[in-house]
């Protein structure tokens, strides 16, 4: 039980973190994610995945983490529940002004999908190498024009953006996130 508690005083820690260094992009972003729109949300919820993680990996800030008490892993899955904890706010304020409750509620399954995705692939594509802003670009890019072209139909359906199957989607995120994980402990966040 104590393991758990310390995780949870660690993760609460990494919070606080994030919102005394990033306070003014974080509150800027959240705030254009009150939109009740599924498209300004994944937007914008794309712009605070480069601005998070990706912009300490850019900068070369992940070994000053590590100074503090967190691991490689915790670091990776902090960062991955600070976001959706910024998504998961910004629906429920924005809740009222839907419609329907159930069209708040799929938009947040949707927008949370879509981050898990791009989070996993753009941390992928910098633990090879590639700089973590050109990286998402390069991703968002792809992403669209292979969910678009009839020829990649069967893309659609995985596709972090167009979710044409949920599940399949949802499953797809969770293995880019694993192998995200796995790649950002292996190369220890450095690109």
């Amino acid at each position: 039980m104590g393991e758990y508690v310390d995780y949870i005083n660690y993760l609460f820690a990494y919070f606080r973190k994030q919102f005394t260094e990033k306070s003014r992009t974080i509150v800027f972003f959240f705030i254009l994610m009150l939109f009740p729109s599924v498209d300004t949300k994944m937007f914008f919820g794309f712009l605070i995945i480069l601005f998070s993680l990706i912009s300490d990996i850019r900068h070369k800030r992940i070994d000053l983490l590590t100074f503090l008490p967190f691991t490689r892993k915790m670091i990776y899955w902090f960062e991955f529940l600070f976001l959706m904890f910024l998504v998961f706010l910004s629906s429920m304020v924005s809740l009222p002004f839907y419609d329907k409750l159930s069209s708040g509620f799929a938009d947040l399954l949707f927008v949370m999908i879509f981050i898990a995705g791009y989070y996993g692939l753009i941390i992928i594509l910098s633990m090879l190498g590639m700089d973590g802003v050109a990286a998402g670009f390069i991703v968002f890019v792809i992403d669209k024009m292979l969910s678009s072209f009839s020829a990649f139909k069967y893309y659609s359906f995985i596709s972090p953006s167009a979710q044409g199957n949920k599940l399949a989607a949802l499953i797809f995120a969770a293995v880019v996130l694993y192998f995200g994980q796995v790649m950002f402990e292996k190369k220890g966040g450095e690109r």
